[in-house]
Order: structure tokens, then C-alpha cells, then sequence
């Protein structure tokens, strides 16, 4: 068995899509700035078609899989999910993304995406709130 050293740190985005392009490269289709999605007051909820999440480990090294969770302000969404194994080479990124197409409708409230890996837990916390009134 070979060693494996579990990332330290990630860089996360939320958008409304990701796509992988040619050269290795990532899209990102509706990115939600600072993690903040505003619906109208007038909503009973949050009516998002589909959300990705985006986990971009810069260090770590060995194989992994990744388990990804949707929890909100009354508990996990859904079932987990698990990605194939990828091998982490050191000095590159290694990107996890998970993407939810349909949502299901999601209250006000505070949320976090949870990836796992070997055991270690990166949270990227998002909000779903009131839109702001503009005057």
C-alpha cells in the first residue's frame, strides 16, 4: 500500500454549471459570488434549477475517492455521493465537482457542500436568503 497525505487547504466555488473542456480545462456557468444565492422575498423557497460545487485541492498526494455531501438547516439532502477513485499527483490540482441537475426546491437557511476524503472532511458553506431590496 502506498502512502497518502490527505490535502490541507481547498479552493471552492458554487455555480449553476461546470463543464470540462478541451486541454483540461474548466467552465463555470453562473457563478454564485460569495456563496450567497438571493431568491425573491415574495418565494416560499428557493427554486434553483441546479447547483454545482466545485473542490480544487492544491496539495495532498495518493488516491482518492471522494464523498460528497448536500447538508442544510435540517440535516443532510439526499443520499451521498461518491466519485471513482482519482490519484492526486503532488504539485497538481486535483478538482472534485458535484452537480445537482434537477435541485430539489431548498429553504432560507445556511447550508454547506461536504467532501470527503479518506476519512477528512473540506466544507464549502453556502447561503440561501431573501434578496437584497435595492432602493
Amino acid at each position: 500500500m502506498t502512502a497518502r497525505t490527505n490535502p490541507t487547504h481547498f479552493t471552492g466555488l458554487i455555480c449553476e454549471d461546470v463543464r470540462q473542456e478541451v486541454g483540461n480545462k474548466l467552465t463555470f456557468v453562473g457563478v454564485i459570488p460569495g456563496g450567497i444565492v438571493n431568491i425573491p422575498p415574495s418565494a416560499p423557497q428557493a427554486i434553483v434549477l441546479a447547483l454545482s460545487f466545485v473542490f480544487i485541492f492544491a496539495d495532498g498526494d495518493g488516491e482518492f475517492s471522494a464523498q460528497f455531501r448536500l447538508i442544510g438547516p435540517g440535516g443532510q439532502i439526499g443520499t451521498p455521493l461518491t466519485s471513482p477513485a482519482v490519484k492526486k499527483i503532488p504539485d497538481e490540482p486535483m478538482v472534485s465537482a458535484f452537480q445537482f441537475k434537477p435541485l430539489p426546491p431548498l429553504t432560507r437557511g445556511a447550508y454547506k457542500a461536504q467532501v470527503e476524503l479518506a476519512g477528512q472532511t473540506y466544507d464549502l458553506p453556502f447561503l440561501i436568503r431573501d434578496e437584497p431590496t435595492r432602493h
